[in-house]
């Protein structure tokens, strides 16, 4: 009898690794067809579908003055384009100074004087300078563009103004882009 209990016991713990192992050894995950991969890359490039137009320069869109290159000055005669929503707080001014013997001296921005008047359809900007500041000649390049919501800017309207000694042979040409 107790041959026969450990018989049982034997057995019965026989049977309950062969149910663990059918259970948990046998039941391991099969491969499929399920997983993937993907090794494609693309690029791309990406362009603004709008962009702000520049302002819009006059024929003769700006002279440089001053008697005898004392305060020179510059007036550019702008518009704003067709059918844009821009007034004259949207525009930006920028200046790049060289030439002239006083200039990278006593140019300071604080010291210039921007002022614009006029509407949309026929403005008038008038960039004055500092006294005797090209009395022996110089140049002059200003910027002006408008300024958008967010970071959005027109390309760079340019204006090189020069002045010639004692103001005789001024000139003033507009471009695009610095």
């Amino acid at each position: 009898m107790v041959q026969r209990g450990i018989r049982r016991r034997i057995l019965a713990v026989l049977a309950a690794l062969a149910v663990w192992g059918v259970v948990f050894v046998g039941s391991t995950a099969q491969p499929t067809d399920a997983g993937w991969r993907d090794s494609e890359a693309g690029v791309a490039a990406f362009t603004a579908a709008a962009s702000l137009e520049a302002p819009v320069a006059a024929a003769d869109g700006c002279v440089a003055g001053g008697l005898l290159g004392i305060a020179p000055t510059v007036t550019i005669t702008w518009s704003v384009p067709e059918g844009a929503d821009f007034t004259v707080d949207d525009i930006e001014f920028g200046q790049l100074n060289s030439g002239g013997l006083l200039m990278p001296i006593v140019d300071l921005e604080l010291l210039n004087s921007i002022s614009t008047t006029g509407e949309p359809g026929a403005y008038t900007t008038r960039i004055g300078s500092l006294m005797l500041q090209n009395l022996l000649g110089g140049q002059k390049v200003i910027g002006m563009r408008f300024r958008g919501a967010g970071e959005w800017a027109s390309e760079w309207r340019v204006i090189t103004a020069k002045w010639g000694a004692l103001g005789i042979g001024n000139s003033c040409v507009i471009s695009f882009g610095l």
